[in-house]
C-alpha cells in the first residue's frame, strides 16, 4: 500500500495505491471505518488488483481532525494472506471562516480598540495579513504577520493628531492542522481627533 495522502485537508482526494509482486493478486477492501467523515463510497468487500487507487475526497464534519481506516487483504492463485494490511488518513478540517468580534467601530484619539478574534477550530492561528493605519499613530504598531490564538485581542492604542477621522483597517487570515482558509476578514476601527 502507498498512501501519500496519510494527512489532508478536508475537501482533498485522498491518493492510495494498492500494489503487490504477487502475480494475479487481489487485495480486498475487508473493513473501512470513516470515523464520521462524510463523502465516503467504500463499504468494504471492494477488490483491487495491482495499481489501482482509492482516490475519494472525503469530508470531516468536526472541528478536529478525523482518522479513516482501511483494511485490506491480499488473496491470488487460491491462496489467501490471513494477516490484514490497515493504512489511515486523517482529515484534518478545514478552518471556519473565524469571529471577529469588534465592540469598538469608533474610538476618540488616545482610545484602544476592543478587538477579539475566535475560532473554533482546534489548533487554529490567526494570522494579520495587513494593517492600514492610514497615519495613524499608535502605542503598539502591528505590521502584518502577527498571530493571534482563539480568544487574543489587538491591543494598542491610538493617536490622532489631525482634524478629521482616521480609520484603520485590519485583514486576518487563519489556518490550523497545515489547512489555511483562503477566505480572509477585515475589521475597522475608526479614530476621531480630540475636539
Amino acid at each position: 500500500i502507498t498512501n501519500t495522502t496519510a494527512v489532508i485537508c478536508e475537501g482533498l482526494a485522498n491518493n492510495i495505491t494498492l500494489t503487490s509482486a504477487t502475480t494475479n493478486a487481489v487485495m480486498t477492501l475487508s473493513v473501512v471505518n470513516y470515523n464520521g467523515a462524510t463523502g465516503g463510497t467504500y463499504v468494504g468487500g471492494e477488490t483491487f488488483t495491482t495499481g489501482q487507487k482509492i482516490n475519494e475526497t472525503l469530508i470531516n464534519p468536526t472541528e478536529s481532525p478525523i482518522t479513516v481506516t482501511y483494511t485490506f487483504t491480499v488473496s491470488a492463485n487460491g491462496c489467501s494472506d490471513l494477516t490484514p494490511v490497515s493504512t489511515t488518513v486523517t482529515i484534518n478540517p478545514a478552518p471556519p471562516v473565524f469571529t471577529l468580534t469588534n465592540t469598538t467601530p469608533a474610538v476618540c484619539e488616545g482610545g484602544n480598540p476592543a478587538i477579539t478574534l475566535n475560532s473554533p477550530t482546534s489548533g487554529a492561528v490567526m494570522t494579520l495579513t495587513s494593517v492600514n493605519y492610514n497615519g495613524l499613530l499608535g502605542s503598539t504598531v502591528y505590521a502584518g504577520g502577527e498571530t493571534f490564538l482563539d480568544g487574543d485581542q489587538i491591543t494598542e492604542s491610538y493617536s490622532n493628531t489631525g482634524n478629521t477621522p482616521l480609520t484603520v483597517t485590519y485583514t486576518f487570515s487563519v489556518s490550523a492542522n497545515g489547512c489555511t482558509n483562503p477566505v480572509t476578514q477585515q475589521t475597522t476601527v475608526t479614530v476621531n481627533p480630540d475636539p
